[in-house]
């Protein structure tokens, strides 16, 4: 305390003045810091009203050391556990509890000949929900054209691509939804 007085101000034995005079020294034993509140200084306040009373002093735990779970070798960062403990400890109160978590019961795919075992919605797997969900049936597949067959689009010699149709035909399907609709009216 000297030290710091002495560090700022030159002088070991400064005391701060405040309008109207000095203020008084902290009511705490071997304490003589200026009054914040309540007759403590601000250091002495701050432990009254976070704990109740102004003499508690925290423990510092030594982080950096090995977890203080019996087994663990891992090294300690927060409150003398390792990551793994302090997270048990901070969800559960206890470092050494372990979370069981229920899993879904594997089902197999209701759709024939499917057989995959998997967390089932509706009875489906994930590839047959997902094609229940975009087109209404679970059996819906995509028809692909084979490369290099003409264009599905009648009087048209052109590669087919896109769903059968060549470039200019499948653009059209898109833009108007007719693949004999002209570009331009």
């Amino acid at each position: 305390m000297h030290y710091w007085r002495w560090r700022k101000h030159g002088d070991p034995s400064f005391v701060t003045y405040v309008r109207g005079g000095l203020k008084p020294p902290c009511t705490v034993t071997g304490c003589g810091r200026p009054r914040y509140g309540r007759g403590f200084c601000v250091m002495h306040y701050r432990r009254w009203r976070k704990h109740g009373d102004p003499n508690v002093v925290r423990v510092r735990c030594q982080n950096g050391g090995p977890c203080s779970v019996l087994g663990c070798d891992q090294r300690s960062r927060t409150r003398g556990f390792c990551p793994k403990h302090y997270q048990r400890w901070r969800v559960f109160g206890d470092a050494k509890r372990v979370a069981v978590r229920p899993q879904k019961p594997l089902r197999v795919c209701q759709v024939p000949r499917c057989g995959r075992f998997e967390a089932c919605t509706r009875g489906l797997c994930t590839l047959h929900y997902q094609r229940w969900r975009k087109h209404g049936d679970p059996h819906y597949v995509r028809e692909r054209c084979k490369t290099g067959e003409p264009c599905l689009a009648p009087g048209c010699t052109q590669k087919g691509r896109n769903r059968g149709l060549c470039a200019k035909h499948y653009w059209r399907q898109r833009k108007w939804g007719d693949v004999h609709r002209p570009r331009r009216p």
